[in-house]
C-alpha cells in the first residue's frame, strides 16, 4: 500500500511541472469512489510572509507588582494600616524604606500607647513613637524609615504596646503585632 502511495505521489509531482504554478492537479487515494480520470483541482494560496521577530531589547521589561495595602483587622480595639510611602515594593540594599502608619481606636474612650514601632523580619524593633494615646475615632499617623542591609524578600510588621512605656519594656506589656504586614524586595 505504501509503495502505491509513493508511486502516486511521484506521478503527481511530475505532472506539477506542466501546469501553471497557481493550478495543481493532485490525484489522491480516497475511500470515496471516483470516476477514473477525475481530477481534483486546487489553487495554491499566496505565500505567507515571514513573521517579524522581536529582539529581546524590544520586549517590555517586567515590573514589580503594584503595592497592595493589606486589609486591616481590629486588634485590641484598634485598626492599624501600614503602607509603603513611595508606593513601590522593590528597594536597593541600603536604600531608605519609608513607611506610613495610621492607627484608629474603634472601641471608644482613649487607648494608651506605651510604644509603637516597626518589626522587620530581621527582628530588630524600631521605635516610631511612645507615651501617646489614641482617642476614639481619631486616627493617629506616623511616618518613619528603615534600611535593609541584606538583599532578598523581606516582611515588615507594625507592633503596638497598649500599656505604659515602663510595662512595655518589661514582661507585662500588652503587645500586639498587626497582621498581615508588608512584603518588599531588596536587591
Amino acid at each position: 500500500m505504501l509503495n502505491i502511495i509513493l508511486i502516486m505521489l511521484m506521478l503527481a509531482c511530475s505532472s506539477l511541472s506542466s501546469r501553471p504554478p497557481s493550478e495543481v492537479v493532485i490525484r489522491l487515494p480516497t475511500l470515496t469512489p471516483t470516476v477514473e480520470g477525475q481530477n481534483l483541482r486546487s489553487t495554491l494560496p499566496a505565500p505567507t510572509p515571514e513573521p517579524v521577530s522581536s529582539s529581546p531589547s524590544d520586549l517590555p521589561t517586567p515590573s514589580a507588582p503594584p503595592v497592595v495595602e493589606p486589609t486591616p483587622g481590629a486588634q485590641n480595639g484598634v485598626i492599624a494600616k501600614l503602607a509603603l510611602r513611595d508606593n513601590k515594593s522593590v528597594y536597593a540594599v541600603g536604600e531608605k524604606v519609608f513607611v506610613k502608619v495610621e492607627a484608629t481606636n474603634i472601641e471608644g474612650g482613649v487607648k494608651p500607647i506605651g510604644i509603637l514601632g516597626l518589626i522587620p523580619d530581621s527582628g530588630d524593633f524600631q521605635t516610631i513613637g511612645d507615651n501617646s494615646q489614641i482617642e476614639a475615632g481619631k486616627p493617629v499617623t506616623y511616618e518613619d524609615d528603615l534600611v535593609f542591609s541584606t538583599p532578598g524578600q523581606h516582611k515588615l510588621w507594625l507592633s503596638i504596646c497598649f500599656s505604659s512605656k515602663a510595662e512595655c519594656q518589661g514582661a507585662n506589656g500588652d503587645w500586639v503585632r498587626f497582621e498581615p504586614g508588608l512584603d518588599l524586595i531588596v536587591q
